[in-house]
């Protein structure tokens, strides 16, 4: 069910007619798959330039939004919620 609704959620985002709600699981879902607040250590199999170019997209996206800083502290904690649940549960795809 969260796979669907995530996947809906970026259909009305990108196709047209989304709600605020669905915008912002959209951008909580960029923002945690593009590791934009997260730490990546260099190793081997690890690309930094991959994992900036990740968050660099991301901030690109994020540096057109006009948010509050509360709308924005209420996306990076939904991100580090998600995050938290991938690293529990499992990623949704």
């Amino acid at each position: 069910m969260a796979e669907e609704t995530l996947s809906q959620a970026y259909q009305h985002v990108f196709m047209g007619n989304s709600t605020r709600a669905e915008a912002m699981m959209v951008l909580a879902d960029l923002e945690k798959e593009s590791g934009f607040v997260q730490v990546v250590m260099p190793g081997p199999g690890v690309s930094m330039d991959f994992e900036n170019g990740k968050r660099y997209m991301f901030g690109r996206i994020f540096r057109y939004l006009a948010m509050t800083q509360e709308e924005q502290d209420a996306l990076h904690k939904a991100a580090r919620l998600e995050a938290l649940t991938d690293a529990e549960e499992g990623p949704l795809i």
